[in-house]
């Protein structure tokens, strides 16, 4: 599938402005933060509807030398948030963060550490999940056989045979190939 923008935002400590412009697909634009508090900022959350990811891209920018790390923390569907990243600032370009396995996501959150108190601050410019599509072979085969699957995006073919060979298959995304026989 490829990148998919974030939906929408949480701003927790009411810290940043132009939220939306961290995902309206313009890296000139960018959600900003600043009068920054020595420490870590608040979170900046990104959301997005449950997603098959194994990895995200983000792009931001700084405005002073003190602020020189962040952290980026993934939400995985059901579960809690894990982080995949905690280190130097690359800015101005794309920088991709693996999540280390597929696993479906709902939200990707940032922040960043400045060494002192400042009234300059801190961009996001663009932020996006790498929604990948598996792929899924079922075989139920013999008499009584039946298959079941639920999936959010995938590549499927599933096969059935036998007498009361049956096949059922929710799917919200999906090239689907199917065949029952029996």
């Amino acid at each position: 599938m490829g990148w998919i923008s974030p939906t929408d935002f949480v701003d927790g400590g009411g810290v940043w402005t132009d939220e939306p412009l961290a995902y309206d697909e313009n890296t000139v634009t960018y959600a900003y933060a600043s009068a920054l508090k020595s420490g870590w900022t608040d979170y900046f959350e990104l959301t997005h509807p449950v997603a098959d990811c194994d990895k995200v891209r983000i792009w931001v920018s700084i405005l002073i030398a003190n602020i020189n790390t962040m952290e980026v923390d993934v939400f995985y569907y059901g579960d809690t948030w894990h982080n995949i990243y905690s280190g130097v600032i690359i800015t101005d370009q794309f920088v991709e963060y693996p999540i280390g396995s597929t696993q479906s996501v709902t939200a990707i959150r940032i922040r960043f550490y400045s060494t002192k108190a400042s009234a300059a601050g801190c961009r996001v410019h663009e932020a996006d999940f790498n929604e990948v599509v598996g792929v899924v072979i079922v075989d139920g085969t013999g008499a009584g056989s039946g298959v079941g699957l639920a999936t959010s995006t995938a590549l499927l073919k599933v096969t059935g045979q036998g007498q009361g060979s049956g096949v059922g298959l929710f799917t919200s995304t999906a090239l689907l190939t199917v065949i029952a026989q029996g």
